[in-house]
């Protein structure tokens, strides 16, 4: 799930079990008083926990980290009952806890929408920390790691993730997960091997036996012995001399055998990220989520305190290209204090340019930031989940009154922004070429594209095998959204994960896909592929592959091209 070899010394992970008290509780108001202690101290952990993962820039585990806090302050969903189930039926606050909290997680396992069904290891994960709280013990702390470790346990949560010592982490298995759970996406993030869905690693391992992995292959051996060892150790030698060789197109530009150039930009969440971007020598920044500036905090970001993040991205990146992405907030990200209520299907609800358009004085103070930081770098705005040619022109209008009080007001802007729109709703995708008309750029995002395209939620594991870039009505889509842009005259570009997909690629080069935006660990990878490539040879493989019946027919094509151009 997150390629590379790791050699080090098992640490598992087995949580404590708590002790539930037994019988009935005597004094229900010390027990409401345990139990709101303890609802404040992980609170209070949970902000901690989000801060420390968000200034170091791991936005994914902040996120969640975040949802989470939304959660714990819900007082009809958590607080409410368990207080009630303590006064009224006389129980433990810890009875109370498990009692309401399973009740809770198993309402949620069993809805329709794999959203609201990914709220139940959340509600699993915060239960088990109340417990922890009020038994007075502490979780197993993995910021202090005894030396350079693999860590095996059933799943790594995302307070896990925020706090580990991650230069210690060499690998991670884990029993439980899939390509797209909260651990296997960090460990692509962060470029640690790992392994997930490996249901009897914990069993199977001890603390302090040797162990060896490859994440790309899934394999790993306790007590290896040498024979395998070498065979692991001339794997990563491999990898070692493929990034050696990678290495050497730092600083050039990407350009293919056939003298066409692109861009390799990179997906970032903050400020932060903008310094990693430059040191994997990113030609841009291809996709800013700006709705990371919303999560977690009390109150939404006004103008002033939006326009010196936006600055600060545009001064790191030393005149380099970035994209904002406006507010996507709604589906998997949630800002509690933008007080938006709990949907039944919230992908298809009410969220990013939805909301925004909605909230004119939230959406152009955000708009006015955009225009006022673009005096300090090369910025370009873009739109969120557009469905309808009408977004794009209500945008427009609000964007144009904008402009027109930060002139009045005599606060320096830019006036020619580009504003652009994500390609990722299979409406925009098949009417690309009416879209073109108002839109200045594309940036195909495939995640959610695929997802509405295909009908499968990418955050459901038992249906997780029909989620893949590779089918072919996504690629159709995906070559109509280029093939507009380029008739249009405007650039066409991709910030979803299919941009760095080694396979895919060439596809997407040989389509005349003119920027990808990848996590920026994947660049200088990604830059050698394509100095390989040949423009006509890849727009013939875009044509053979659009022909076949089903995504396992395509990924069988592309890894025959793939080893054409080892």
């Amino acid at each position: 799930m997150s390629a590379g070899v790791a050699e080090a010394n098992a640490y598992v992970l087995r949580r404590q079990k708590i002790e539930l008290p037994q019988g009935r509780a005597e004094n229900s108001r010390e027990e409401l008083r345990r139990f709101r202690a303890s609802m404040e101290a992980v609170v209070e952990e949970t902000c901690r926990l989000s801060r420390k993962a968000r200034s170091e820039g791991n936005t994914d585990s902040a996120e969640i980290l975040d949802a989470h806090l939304t959660i714990l302050n819900d007082q009809e969903c958590v607080s409410g009952p368990i207080e009630q189930m303590i006064g009224s039926d006389c129980l433990y606050a810890e009875q109370a806890v498990v009692r309401h909290m399973d009740a809770l997680a198993d309402m949620f396992s069993q809805m329709d929408d794999a959203y609201m069904r990914a709220r139940s290891s959340d509600i699993l994960e915060l239960k088990n920390r109340l417990l922890f709280s009020l038994a007075g013990v502490c979780d197993i702390d993995l910021s202090c790691l005894p030396g350079p470790v693999i860590l095996v346990a059933e799943e790594l949560t995302p307070s896990d993730t925020a706090i580990w010592d991650r230069q210690n982490v060499r690998g991670i298995i884990t029993c439980f997960g899939g390509r797209t759970s909260h651990m296997a996406i960090i460990a692509r993030n962060t470029g640690i091997p790992a392994i997930v869905g490996a249901a009897d690693a914990v069993s199977e391992t001890k603390t302090g036996e040797p162990l060896v992995m490859d994440g790309e292959s899934g394999e790993y051996a306790c007590r290896p012995a040498q024979p395998l060892r070498e065979e692991f150790h001339q794997r990563e030698t491999q990898r070692h001399q493929f990034v050696l060789q990678a290495e050497t197109f730092r600083g050039k530009a990407t350009v293919s055998a056939d003298n066409f150039t692109v861009d390799l930009a990179a997906n970032i969440g903050s400020a932060s990220e903008a310094v990693s971007a430059v040191q994997a020598d990113a030609e841009g920044v291809g996709l800013f989520r700006s709705e990371f500036l919303f999560i977690g905090q009390s109150q939404p970001p006004g103008e002033e305190e939006q326009y010196r993040q936006y600055r600060e991205v545009l001064e790191t990146m030393r005149g380099k290209f970035v994209i904002v992405r406006t507010l996507d907030i709604g589906g998997d990200k949630e800002a509690p204090c933008l007080k938006m209520e709990p949907e039944s299907n919230p992908f298809l609800g009410y969220r990013a340019i939805r909301f925004s358009l909605d909230h004119p004085e939230l959406f152009k103070a955000q708009l006015r930031a955009l225009l006022r930081a673009g005096v300090h770098g090369d910025l370009k705005i873009m739109i969120p989940m557009i469905s309808a040619v009408e977004e794009m022109r209500a945008v427009r209008t609000l964007l144009k009154e904008c402009e027109q009080e930060l002139e009045r007001e005599g606060i320096p802007f830019r006036p020619d922004i580009p504003l652009g729109m994500m390609v990722e709703t299979p409406a925009a995708a098949i009417l690309a070429g009416q879209f073109a008309k108002v839109s200045d750029f594309f940036s195909i995002g495939t995640n959610d594209l695929l997802q509405y395209t295909v009908a499968v939620d990418r955050g459901n594991e038992k249906i997780s095998h029909l989620y893949s870039f590779y089918h072919p009505a996504v690629l159709s889509l995906i070559q109509n959204t280029i093939c507009a842009a380029l008739e249009a005259g405007i650039p066409c570009g991709m910030c979803g994960e299919a941009a760095g997909d080694p396979l895919l690629v060439p596809v997407l080069f040989g389509m005349g896909l003119q920027e990808f935006s990848m996590s920026a660990s994947g660049i200088l990878a990604t830059r050698m592929l394509i100095s390989r490539l040949n423009r006509p040879a890849c727009a013939r493989l875009a044509e053979t592959v659009l022909r076949l019946p089903s995504a396992c027919a395509v990924e069988k094509s592309l890894r025959l091209f793939q080893k054409e151009i080892e």
